[in-house]
């Protein structure tokens, strides 16, 4: 994750605990994060639309971040005024992004 363009915008949300920016990056979202064998399964909704698919099965899945490059448009009472910066993505336990 480290070496990623966006990696300053990525906020661990899964496995917690979260830090006050990931609560806020989170924004918006709904997700579900299932441990299974093998991996992980993500169910995320933003703003009521599920996101690429209603679930999706991470093999190797270790970590969930929510990327957002501006956190300063995340209101209160869960509404995200600009979704166009925020996204979703898991990586194994080596760092690398799964697709």
């Amino acid at each position: 994750m480290g070496t990623e363009s966006y990696a300053s915008y990525a906020y661990q949300v899964w496995p917690g605990p979260l830090s006050a920016d990931g609560k806020l990056a989170l924004t918006g979202f709904s997700l579900t994060v299932t441990r299974r064998s093998g991996g992980i399964t993500v169910k995320a909704i933003q703003d009521g639309t599920p996101m690429t698919s209603v679930s999706h099965f991470y093999a190797h899945g270790a970590k969930v971040y929510v990327l957002d490059s501006n956190l300063a448009d995340d209101g209160g009472g869960n509404v995200d005024y600009d979704e166009s910066d925020d996204g979703l993505v898991v990586t194994n336990a080596q760092g690398q992004v799964l697709p």
